[in-house]
């Protein structure tokens, strides 16, 4: 349902950015994978950018949207 009314208020009005911070790690592996196909679907319309330190969660969504721009934070240097 937010999905929809995200997508809603981007016909409507700017879109929006959608943060997502370790929003799958509690769900069951079906519930991720449906979850991450959402996002990356939201992509084509919206800037996502989700941000987690579980690899696994990193492979879900690189396996849904080969396309994704992955910034792994620990090899980013001052």
């Amino acid at each position: 349902m937010r999905f929809g009314l995200i997508g809603e208020f981007g016909e409507q009005a700017e879109r929006l950015t959608v943060v997502g911070d370790e929003a799958l790690v509690n769900f069951d592996p079906l519930r991720q994978r449906r979850a991450a196909e959402a996002f990356a679907s939201l992509s084509k319309t919206n800037q996502v950018l989700i941000f987690t330190c579980h690899p696994q969660m990193v492979e879900l969504f690189t396996s849904v949207a080969p396309d994704a721009q992955v910034i792994n934070l620990s090899e980013i240097t001052a």
